[in-house]
């Protein structure tokens, strides 16, 4: 019979029945024949006049009132969100007359309402509804709550994931973990998805509590798991993606260069076998994992990422030709990476392709920026590069460069200075790093940093003679020193008193001592700790064995 037969029927005896039992029963007939057949302005209107009739008089028990409020909030939440909450307030407030016996029927009730704060975006009370629905269900025993559980769960700890309530959104996501992992059987796809998201957001969780371990953990669970699913039944490339970028990610941020390689590499291998059967959906995943390779290899291999950079900046340049909101900051982001690459080789070899090709890509910056959310935190960072960089590349200081490149030269030859003990290993080295500031301070005179440097180390390298008792070879170089036009650090008038001092003119000396000794050293140490040092130093090369009662008197003064 077809449905509308059956509703003219049970409408015909509706008229007839004088009995109140059958007419009830024939009502919540009609009502479910009106939903199946999607009369729901009909449903909705009988049901609340059977409501309205139950609430008369003593007719109805508070729990077949109950259902009959749950039914019609069931029947409203898709189109009157405000009348289906009061619906289900009103059933969860009668079913409670019957706390016990109701158990799983106001968990129920409290889970319906948390959906439609959900769908209302008010985080208070989603959460209020949640928390009190696992109170119910956590009082009935049986398996048929155990996915419900799981479900709020899940949702509670989506919700202190977005709040950064780090440690709730943990142990919901885990207690949600456990109990999926109880139901499933290896067989229910739906639960399968909801498990591997699960174990991603616990270690996404991790992550952000800077809980390396268990982040790296959590995150291989999940790339097993999918490829585990994958194994069997095809179609989880997506999700083994998003997972492999997860691992480079992570371990980036921990600069273990060589893991975040090898999952970045595997990354961007899915990603290419899925856009090539549908780039329109994995073009753009492709661009990030070329980009992220990209950011990976600037230190180590700057051609390699250079080639990641402008296969990126390709693929991101078409997406955002087709959907300009959505991809032009990408693209943008693309572009000031090889900004900052190009910028980087310049400083490094001052070669003025390097400066060319960045200002191009500066100029294409510029008109996408333009177009750009301003008010978007990544946004922001991307104007501020182009801001810097532009001001660094149109208004150059060659001279700065070029110490920033030798002083790149100098970095090996110092840490040799240091790690030799004795004053003629020492000067082989440092006279090294002379040979190379002389060459600078003689190109780029003007230049004040440089020539301070270079003060710095001749007062060093007379520091070496002067532990050899060579004084001659030291007096040459503090007088090279003295005719730089720099102001001389404390460490140098300390270099110019023990010259004098070994030199025998213990007066003048004494005036640099006291000039010095009220100062700090480059370590914002006291001078007089430098100077102790510095005796005790002369005094184990066999030099001077104790300084003239006059010094000493002089740095007994400075307690």
């Amino acid at each position: 019979m077809e449905p509308s037969m059956f509703i003219e029927n049970v409408e015909k005896a509706l008229e007839t029945t004088r009995d109140h039992a059958e007419r009830f029963t024939l009502q919540n007939y009609l009502v479910e024949l009106y939903r199946k057949t999607n009369r729901m302005e009909e449903a909705v209107a009988l049901l609340r006049t059977i409501i309205k009739d139950q609430s008369e008089g003593d007719r109805s028990d508070s729990n077949t009132l109950a259902a009959l409020y749950n039914n019609l909030g069931l029947l409203l939440k898709s189109t009157a969100i405000q009348e289906a909450i009061s619906s289900f307030r009103e059933a969860d407030k009668l079913y409670r007359e019957n706390e016990m016996e109701n158990a799983l029927r106001i968990a129920g009730v409290n889970y319906q309402l948390s959906q439609l704060f959900t769908h209302l975006k008010d985080e208070y009370y989603t959460k209020k509804y949640l928390k009190e629905c696992l109170v119910y269900f956590n009082r009935v025993e049986t398996g048929q709550v155990f996915e419900a559980k799981a479900r709020a769960h899940d949702q509670l700890g989506q919700l202190y994931s977005e709040k950064l309530l780090l440690f709730d959104a943990r142990n919901h996501y885990k207690k949600a973990l456990d109990i999926y992992q109880q139901i499933y059987s290896g067989k229910e796809a739906d639960i399968a998805m909801i498990i591997g998201s699960l174990l991603n957001n616990l270690g996404v969780t991790y992550r952000q509590m800077e809980s390396f371990k268990q982040s790296e953990d959590y995150f291989k669970r999940t790339l097993e798991h999918y490829e585990t699913l994958e194994s069997k039944s095809q179609g989880f490339l997506p999700w083994i993606g998003s997972t492999l970028t997860n691992l480079s990610n992570l371990y980036a941020e921990h600069q273990s260069t060589e893991e975040a390689m090898y999952y970045g590499d595997k990354a961007l291998k899915v990603y290419t076998h899925l856009s090539k059967k549908e780039p329109e959906h994995y073009e753009h995943y492709l661009a990030t994992s070329l980009h992220n390779m990209g950011v990976l290899f600037m230190e180590n291999d700057p051609d390699k990422a250079e080639d990641y950079f402008r296969k990126a900046i390709t693929l991101r340049r078409g997406l955002a030709d087709k959907e300009p909101h959505a991809f032009n900051a990408d693209l943008a982001a693309s572009l000031m990476n090889l900004v900052e690459l190009y910028h980087s080789r310049w400083e490094f070899t001052l070669k003025k392709e390097f400066k060319s090709k960045a200002l191009a890509l500066l100029g294409m910056t510029d008109k996408i920026a333009k177009e750009l959310p301003v008010n978007h935190p990544a946004v922001q960072n991307i104007l501020n590069d182009l801001d810097y960089y532009n001001g660094r590349f149109r208004n150059e200081d060659v001279s700065g460069l070029h110490y920033l490149k030798i002083s790149r030269e100098m970095m090996p030859l110092r840490q040799e200075v240091n790690s030799t003990i004795l004053p003629g290993e020492k000067i082989a080295y440092q006279e090294k790093i002379l040979k190379i500031l002389r060459g600078h301070v003689m190109k780029f005179p003007g230049h004040y940093r440089g020539m301070e440097s270079f003060s710095d180390a001749l007062s060093e390298q007379a520091w070496y003679y002067l532990r050899l008792g060579k004084t001659k070879k030291a007096a040459a170089l503090l007088r090279e020193m003295r005719q730089l036009k720099s102001d001389l650090s404390s460490e140098a008038k300390c270099n110019l008193a023990h010259y004098y001092l070994l030199s025998g003119n213990e007066l003048r000396a004494l005036e640099f001592y006291k000039q010095i000794l009220p100062l700090k050293n480059e370590d914002k140490k006291s001078m007089k700790e430098t100077l102790m040092k510095d005796f005790s130093t002369l005094r184990s090369d066999g030099i001077l064995m104790t300084p003239p009662q006059a010094v000493e008197e002089l740095l007994e003064h400075y307690t």
